[in-house]
């Protein structure tokens, strides 16, 4: 994570930030996230993901610079736009555990995981909208408990797609799970651009940027009041509805390849294998979990 001359890492800028403010953004996430709230948080994922979150989007003000040797930048945007075309657009926390369910077979995509998600990725192992769980792994705590707060052990529930994680470096490669992203070409444009730099800031803007963290933090808690979807959640549910249109009896006797073009004839645009099988398992989840309250 070098970077050149008068700018810093941001893999430097997080441990700053995390420091000063992850005991705050755990407290908060506890509490806002309680109860029938935990819902949002498998979208947003774990204290620790919402702090990552908050931490790209508080550049928003900021150039950010990716370093391409020890002298040269190049600047980036942090987001194009404000829906999925921005260096923080992750796998909501349901995604990744489907991604993992798929994906996290054999030694590349093991390497893959961890490389993208650290070695403190991990899974979230309950169903997708089971709030007891989600408040028994992240209680809300009182002041006195505050050491048992430590970002160094926290875990995170969502996958990265242009950025290795905790490192901040642009990958030489696109994750296996960018097929099927809506904002799949910029993540490739992205990554052809810049492999293996690390995203910086000037050394001129990191005090405005370090003044400003508490506002960022204010302004995503004061927000966040809605559930969080991102591209890949709204192809999935728009499968899944098609699916439910084409076959409302099953489909399990139906061809694969008679499946898909049905499907596409609906959605109007083409589904990779993998948006269509992660549409079968969230039908057949559905159906598990009406089946338990029946």
């Amino acid at each position: 994570m070098f970077s050149p001359r008068g700018y810093t890492s941001f893999a430097k800028l997080w441990q700053e930030f995390t420091t000063k403010h992850f005991v705050q953004i755990y407290y908060q996430s506890a509490r806002d996230y309680a109860g029938s709230d935990a819902r949002r948080s498998f979208n947003r994922g774990s204290p620790a993901d919402i702090c990552e979150h908050i931490f790209l989007k508080s550049f928003l003000k900021h150039q950010v610079v990716v370093a391409l040797d020890a002298r040269q930048v190049a600047n980036v945007d942090v987001e194009i736009d404000r829906q999925f075309n921005s260096i923080y657009t992750v796998a909501t926390a349901l995604e990744s555990k489907l991604i993992a369910s798929e994906l996290l077979d054999g030694h590349a995509n093991a390497e893959a995981f961890q490389r993208f998600g650290s070695i403190r990725f991990k899974p979230w192992a309950f169903e997708h909208d089971d709030p007891v769980a989600w408040n028994k792994a992240y209680p809300q705590m009182t002041g006195e408990q505050k050491d048992q707060i430590n970002i160094e052990s926290a875990q995170f529930h969502t996958l990265p797609f242009v950025f290795e994680r905790l490192r901040f470096v642009v990958p030489h490669a696109p994750p296996p799970w960018t097929e099927g992203a809506l904002h799949r070409e910029y993540v490739e444009s992205l990554i052809q651009r810049f492999p293996g730099s690390s995203f910086c800031l000037s050394d001129n803007d990191v005090g405005g940027w370090s003044h400003s963290c508490k506002t960022s933090i204010a302004a995503f808690f004061g927000n966040d009041n809605t559930v969080y979807q991102l591209g890949r959640p709204r192809k999935v549910d728009d499968v899944a509805e098609a699916i439910n249109q084409l076959y409302p009896f099953g489909f399990e006797n139906v061809p694969h390849k008679e499946k898909l073009k049905r499907v596409e004839d609906v959605v109007g645009y083409s589904v990779s294998d993998a948006t269509l099988k992660r549409a079968i398992r969230k039908l057949k989840d559905r159906s598990k979990l009406g089946s338990k309250s029946s």
